[in-house]
């Protein structure tokens, strides 16, 4: 389905997806849980940074596996329309999803903890919502996302980290309409580090 595996260790059967097909048959990647190569069902451990980086031609990608989605795993795949995160990934790294244009709707999985920098950089999205199980957010997470009206902090007893934006605030190129903030947030005061994650959001109507 798009994807190329090696073995970890052949003798407990397991394997790590590492790359992946670039040509233009390849619209779909999905990485499950197992893998069978041969007869023989692998346990895949990993999604390994850069697996599908910059791949124009895959529309949909489907992650079901409890792991973490690599660095740049899926940075520059321009035509990704549709995302689909299993229930157990704890953790997008740097860059995963970055540029990724065409993406304008993702649910975060319940028990996901920490968006890396740069995670979703670049994307269509209109809205997101933060999980209560999230506990931090890195720098430049949501950086040129054009068309991000909408955020929901979802209600929370832990607080959450919130980056920035190099210089600016967090959301500094979000056109923000609503922010919903269900519990407490933290983030750096400097001048440095752009203030309030929603400094000079104009546009923002409801809070």
């Amino acid at each position: 389905e798009g994807v190329k595996y090696v073995p970890v260790s052949p003798s407990e059967r397991t394997c790590d997806a590492i790359d992946c097909c670039y040509d233009s048959s390849t619209t779909y990647i999905n990485i499950c849980e197992t893998v069978s190569y041969k007869g023989v069902d692998m346990v895949v451990q990993n999604v390994m940074p850069y697996i599908a980086y910059g791949h124009t031609f895959v529309e949909n990608v489907n992650v079901s596996r409890n792991m973490p989605v690599g660095e740049s795993a899926f940075n520059g795949c321009s035509s990704l329309s549709t995302l689909s995160l299993g229930d157990s990934i704890t953790l997008i790294e740097a860059s995963a999803f970055k540029g990724c244009k065409s993406l304008k709707e993702v649910v975060l999985p319940n028990g996901i903890t920490s968006l890396g920098d740069y995670c979703f950089s670049g994307c269509g999205l209109s809205s997101i919502k933060i999980p209560s199980s999230v506990t931090s957010i890195g720098n430049y997470t949501f950086s040129e996302c054009t068309a991000l009206a909408n955020v929901i902090i979802e209600d929370r007893t832990t607080d959450l980290a919130l980056g920035s934006n190099g210089s600016a605030s967090l959301f500094a190129d979000c056109p923000l309409n609503s922010v919903y903030i269900g519990g407490n947030i933290s983030y750096n005061t400097s001048k440095e580090d752009g203030y309030s994650p929603f400094y000079r959001n104009t546009s923002l109507r409801t809070v």
